[in-house]
């Protein structure tokens, strides 16, 4: 993928804000880990050993033996290795907690802190009772982690003159900037109830997706981006740039004069994308689409003419089939005749003979179309003769099953390809493109389903995936979504007890709040932790949390 040229500098504001995060950036490099971050792509240490012979555990190897060998990979760094004996384990005793505490740090140091959370949170309530909610509680906590050292990363890195590599359809959407101070202080809660509305699996060219929300709030918070009021267009676009982002999406919310009580929403979508490098990248995503269409066409072509071969054998057969069926009846019917004869039946007789010139006619009509079938498949003898009826039926089942899926996969290519084309075509102006929609202010728990429908008209017109409920209910009103502002509030500064309580009061608009962390999670801390002190700490803390559920709760 050709990586993209800076877009002009930004205005002295936004420019501002970025320097107070270089400050920060830069104060906290001193103190920083001196290994790459452990939630990268890459692992941290080599690993020489090969992980895909000990996924099965061998049979006369005690899981507890392979467990022991597990934390030793482990403890060296050897995270792939490790994971894959822990695995092993799992597979024998899907719930071993020991295993399951490893295998999740295998996956975060391997740089996917979503296995590890969708690993510990689906571990079951009573295996020992207490100890799944500790799990949850520090999934949320490595979460948080891989979040603020990823966001570091990339403001280093643009700090030094890097840029991140474009990923297409990737969407900032920022947090909702309010413009009058008779609006409540609901921008977090805004953002993140749109970030649950377009929630879900994407398909197809630059399908719009949105940025994890924790990591475009680490960003935001790292890079000093932070306004008590929200982000504006321009910070919008700095943070896209930040995280490699396609699209940069910015809502403003100002009251409407002369209407009190009315609130307007401009939503304005902007490219982050250098336009230079955006007609280069389409063009080859439109001749590489187009290539591929043309090769699926291709061999769509000849899967038909092997259908077509196939289903002359199996025509062939069945002519044979009915050949032999009438020279069966044609035999019984002659044997049925000198039995009636014998018998002096000379009327039944008449009529099988009758019945028998029939059945000459048509078995002459079946010899015919045997013989011309014959002489059709001199030159298909071979592919005709290689098979039994059996085994052409079934090869002619599995090509037309091919053939669905192949002409489905021609036609998405080749609809990708006109969407391509269509985004060439399609001009990005400097400010963006933006759209209004206006609802009364005691009604702003509808304004993500607003948004998202907003968001996604502006987006090229294809639906943003997920949806919200139509209606929170009669409780989901202004109060809500205060509460529900100071909750996620209080979840960035880690305070959970105020972050529990106030998620309490938001529940007609989240049922099911993001998980919290551990009560004693030092997110600053931890964020200038070394790997191995990072490894070290939350192995000890969920031993020592497995060891409390087993004792019922007393702390060994």
């Amino acid at each position: 993928m050709p990586r993209r040229t800076p877009l002009p500098a930004p205005r002295p504001g936004a420019l501002a804000c970025l320097l107070r995060g270089a400050v920060l950036a830069l104060a906290l490099a001193a103190c920083a880990p001196s290994v790459p971050p452990p939630t990268t792509d890459a692992n941290p240490r080599p690993v020489v050993d090969d992980a895909s012979s000990l996924r099965r555990v061998p049979v006369l190897t005690t899981l507890s033996s392979v467990l022991d060998t597990g934390r030793q990979s482990f403890e060296a760094g050897r995270y792939a290795v490790a994971g894959a004996r822990f695995e092993a384990v799992l597979a024998h005793e899907p719930h071993e907690p020991v295993a399951t505490i490893y295998l999740g740090l295998c996956h975060w140091f391997a740089g996917h802190p979503e296995k590890t959370t969708a690993l510990w949170t689906a571990y079951p309530d009573d295996d020992p009772p207490g100890f799944a909610a500790a799990l949850r509680a520090e999934a949320a906590s490595l979460a948080m982690l891989a979040d603020r050292l990823r966001a570091r990363g990339l403001v280093r890195s643009a700090l030094q003159g890097g840029q991140e590599p474009l990923a297409p359809g990737l969407a900032v959407l920022a947090r909702p900037r309010l413009e009058s101070p008779a609006l409540p202080g609901v921008g977090r809660a805004l953002q993140w109830l749109l970030h649950e509305a377009v929630a879900g699996p994407v398909s197809g060219l630059d399908a719009p997706r949105p940025a994890p929300y924790g990591l475009l709030r680490a960003v935001t918070r790292e890079a000093g981006l932070d306004h008590p009021r929200g982000d504006d267009a321009e910070t919008a676009l700095l943070l896209a740039q930040l995280i490699g982002a396609q699209y940069a999406v910015s809502c403003t919310l100002a009251p409407v004069p002369g209407a009190p009580g009315l609130v307007r929403t401009r939503v304005t979508a902007q490219s982050a994308e250098d336009p230079g490098q955006r007609l280069l990248r389409l063009g080859a995503a439109a001749e590489e689409a187009a290539r591929a269409a043309a090769d699926a066409r291709k061999a769509l072509a000849d899967l038909d003419q092997d259908l077509a071969l196939t289903a002359f054998g199996l025509r062939y057969y069945e002519a044979e089939e009915r050949m032999n069926t009438l020279l069966a009846e044609r035999k019984a019917l002659e044997t049925q005749i000198l039995a009636l004869n014998r018998a002096r039946a000379l009327r039944a007789a008449t009529e099988t003979v009758e019945r028998l010139e029939r059945q000459k006619r048509t078995f002459a009509a079946a010899q015919q179309e045997l013989r011309d079938l014959e002489q059709a498949t001199v030159g298909l003898a071979a592919h005709v003769f290689a098979h039994n009826p059996e085994s052409l039926a079934k090869r002619d089942a599995e090509l037309r099953d091919s053939r669905s899926g192949l002409e489905a996969k021609a036609t998405e290519l080749a609809q990708r390809a006109d969407i391509a084309r269509a985004e060439v075509l399609r001009r990005w102006p400097p400010e963006g493109l933006s759209v209004d929609f206006t609802l009364p202010e005691a009604e702003l728990t509808r304004w993500p389903a607003l948004a998202r429908r907003a968001v996604g008209s502006l987006l090229g017109g294809r639906p943003l995936p997920g949806a919200l409920a139509p209606a929170f209910g009669p409780d989901a009103g202004p109060d809500a979504l205060s509460a529900l502002d100071r909750a996620l509030a209080a979840r960035e500064a880690g305070d959970q007890a105020s972050a529990r309580e106030q998620f309490a009061l938001a529940r007609p608009l989240a049922p099911r709040p993001p998980e919290l962390p551990a009560p004693d999670f030092d997110l600053a801390a931890q964020a200038d932790m070394a790997p191995e002190a990072i490894a070290a700490l939350y192995v000890r803390r969920l031993t020592r949390a497995l060891d409390a559920a087993r004792s019922g709760g007393r702390t060994p």
